[in-house]
């Protein structure tokens, strides 16, 4: 393969990866060390391929990788730049020993690695070099025919690819359109749980419990203590059948930030220590952040402010969640906002009056005498039952009493309005509730079945009662492979968390800013290169010393040696054409006649040393 070619394929890439990323001085250094190695490939000097610098590159470009700054809300270039520079050293080394452990087809493949990484908002300039390098490396790739047999073969791949490309999304949309009508409502319900909205009516819940999705985790909270009732919304007005959120509500601003998550806090929270729990959701559909009762704050992510509903309701607008933390207290706080939940709709004034004086509740004293009789009849005259015969024009409540059956929502609300008509300010809460514990205890669990309603009334506080009957449910338990998965998910998740917002990233975050001006920055590649000129100065001077002291060492030898021979030439012992030393040494010591002995032992013992020591050319001893 022509040289040139090969340097303008790496040369566009470098231009295409230094013009995308911004790094500029990096691709002038690239650009420079590739024209080095242009000029030593065209003169015939080639490098051994060494895959250990290969391997240790690694190092240097993944604390890149780990420094490399985050961008709020999306992800950050830098995980496709960093790894589109170590592609094009890859390449750059490949071709630096091209020939002696390097690869051709390495060279494309790491160049087009380094290009596709690279690319990201193109505008007209990089679409212009992308083209460019496109028409390089499919010159490249060409096979051994003309040009325009290569031209035609093009062609014809493009157009196979486009015709397989339409005729599988023709059959893909008719596949869709026979499937049946159900298949739309089954993947919102595989991705939304039903009940959690600013306004919802009465039977929400219904295909929480009764679907293929009714087992599905989707809360995991990192605590051995979890709340009983988990609430995510408490609804304030009750208007023919549909419950909706209070009109009130206080925007929070964060107190502070722990990593990349803002602190909300309420402003009567305690000074008590609180316990900070994280809240995994399986789902990021959740608009309200799950909190209990007593939560005195919240923590979210890249969340600006959330909205804090009366009856103690976290919203966070217009940002799905799928992680967040509450702060808890060992009491209830919320006790303001009390005569927001006495309303009663006319049209059920008359059923709330009637299931009141059927349940005797005028003639109870206490607030706690009255929720007990509300619990107690609703345990000996209703039945729990997922099916009500409810029709369109039907009252739903008014259905409940006659049929005496209903699940959560039904009892939930009518003993909400039971208390309202007694003067006892009341409200309707959903959410989760009765967590599944993990095997290791280190963690606990909410599924779509454990989407329950309930009720919140106020008797000097905020207090919490069920009046929904308990139902026994069969314990079926879970094969190990199932435990097991959960388990690996479950972790996996912390895992993952801990190591992307952990509290180690806040010492790490003060150097995202350094490290973008670094990579920005002139003076910082000025240094890099001043590094390595002074490593490759090191190296060279020493390579210089070494060769002078193996040249001086050398010449002392030939004298020595030179010497040697010429005394024992005097004494008449005269080496012979094409003789090695050590045979002259066996021969002249048989025909020594011990005249000057002294002197001949010297020079025997010299002409040893040499033999001796000349297959150790490299010492320098």
């Amino acid at each position: 393969m022509n040289p040139w070619s090969i340097f303008a394929l790496i040369s566009i890439c470098i231009l295409f990866l230094g013009y995308q990323s911004g790094v500029v001085f990096l691709a002038i250094a690239a650009f420079l060390f590739a024209t080095w190695i242009f000029s030593r490939q065209r003169s015939g000097r080639v490098a051994q391929l060494h895959k250990g610098i290969l391997y240790l590159a690694i190092i240097p470009f993944s604390f890149w990788w780990f420094l490399s700054p985050s961008i709020e809300g999306q992800i950050s270039p830098w995980l496709f730049f960093i790894p589109a520079w170590f592609c094009l050293f890859l390449a750059l080394m490949q071709w630096r020993s091209l020939g002696r452990g390097g690869e051709l087809v390495f060279v494309r493949f790491n160049a087009l690695a380094a290009f596709l990484f690279s690319i990201r908002n193109p505008d007209r300039y990089s679409v212009v070099i992308a083209v460019l390098f496109i028409a390089v490396f499919l010159w490249h790739i060409r096979p051994r025919l003309s040009l325009a047999k290569w031209l035609i073969s093009l062609t014809s791949v493009i157009l196979i690819s486009f015709l397989t490309l339409f005729i599988s999304t023709t059959v893909k949309a008719n596949q869709t359109q026979k499937r049946s009508g159900n298949w739309g409502e089954d993947y919102y319900l595989s991705r939304h749980i039903m009940g959690f909205d600013p306004v919802a009516s009465l039977g929400s819940f219904e295909k929480n419990y009764d679907s293929k999705y009714d087992d599905q985790i989707v809360l995991r909270l990192w605590t051995s203590t979890p709340p009983i009732y988990f609430k995510a919304v408490a609804y304030e007005r009750f208007f023919q059948g549909l419950w909706k959120v209070s009109n009130h509500y206080d925007v929070f601003y964060p107190e502070r930030y722990e990593v990349d998550y803002a602190l909300f806090e309420l402003e009567s929270k305690t000074e008590n220590p609180v316990e900070k729990v994280w809240v995994q959701s399986a789902l990021n559909t959740f608009h309200y952040l799950f909190a209990p009762s007593n939560a005195t704050g919240v923590s979210v992510k890249a969340a600006d402010s959330v909205y804090y509903y009366r009856g103690g309701v976290w919203h966070s607008p217009g940002i799905e969640r799928s992680d967040w933390y509450y702060f808890k207290n060992s009491v209830s706080l919320d006790t303001a906002f009390t005569s927001s939940f006495l309303s009663i709709e006319k049209r059920d004034l008359a059923l709330v009056r009637k299931a009141s004086l059927e349940m005797g509740l005028d003639t109870l004293l206490s607030v706690s005498e009255k929720v007990k009789r509300i619990r107690s009849y609703f345990a000996t005259h209703f039945r729990y039952s997922l099916y009500l015969p409810i029709k369109k024009k039907n009252n739903a409540l008014q259905v409940f009493w006659d049929t005496k059956s209903g699940y959560c929502e039904y009892y939930a609300t009518l003993a909400t309005l039971l208390l309202r008509d007694q003067k006892i300010p009341a409200r309707y809460v959903v959410g989760f509730a009765f967590p599944e514990f993990a095997e290791n205890g280190k963690y606990s669990f909410f599924r779509r079945r454990h989407s329950h309603a309930w009720v919140e009334y106020f008797d000097s506080s905020w207090k919490i009662t069920d009046p929904t009957p308990i139902v026994a449910q069969s314990d079926e338990i879970e094969g190990y492979w199932t435990r097991l998965q959960e388990k690996i998910k479950a972790q996996t998740a912390y895992v993952m968390h801990v190591i992307k917002e952990g509290a180690w990233r806040q010492k790490l975050d003060t150097w995202q800013v350094i490290t973008e001006k670094w990579l920005t920055s002139f003076e910082f590649y000025l240094v890099i290169a001043l590094l390595f000129g002074v490593f490759f100065f090191i190296k060279r001077r020493k390579r210089r010393l070494y060769s002078y002291h193996f040249d001086t060492r050398e010449m002392e030898w030939r004298s020595t040696l030179k010497k040697a021979l010429g005394i024992l030439e005097k004494m008449g012992y005269r080496i012979g054409e094409g003789e090695t030393i050590g045979n002259f040494i066996i021969r002249v010591e048989t025909l020594n006649k011990d005249k000057n002995a002294k002197v001949f032992e010297k020079q025997i013992i010299i002409l040893k040393k040499y033999q001796k020591e000349r297959w150790r050319p490299l010492s320098l001893d």
